[in-house]
């Protein structure tokens, strides 16, 4: 479970980073391949969390972003239902873009 605890994050940074480096890029289809790679990675890892809640015990956790706890600081907190809301997005968005 020590790496999978990370992954709420991931899928945040994976879609922060491909919206700062899409303007970037000139060329139209080099931005949609990593339009493409952004959602498709973050599908991938919403089914990853899924299946890992579907065959654990474990009903949720918690991700706490920096040394503080939850209400001085920010906390992620991901079950099932995160993660099916986080697939379902994700495939609705990769679906609309290839049309």
């Amino acid at each position: 479970m020590d790496y999978i605890i990370h992954f709420p994050l991931l899928t945040i940074l994976i879609t922060i980073l491909s919206a700062l480096i899409i303007p970037i890029l000139r060329n139209r289809k080099s931005a949609f391949i990593v339009t493409l790679f952004s959602f498709s990675g973050v599908f991938f890892l919403s089914l990853i969390m899924i299946f890992y809640f579907n065959n654990s015990s474990i009903p949720y956790f918690t991700y706490q972003l920096g040394h503080v706890s939850a209400p001085w600081a920010n906390e992620l907190r991901s079950g099932m239902f995160e993660s099916i809301m986080s697939a379902t997005l994700s495939l609705v968005m990769l679906l609309s873009i290839l049309g």
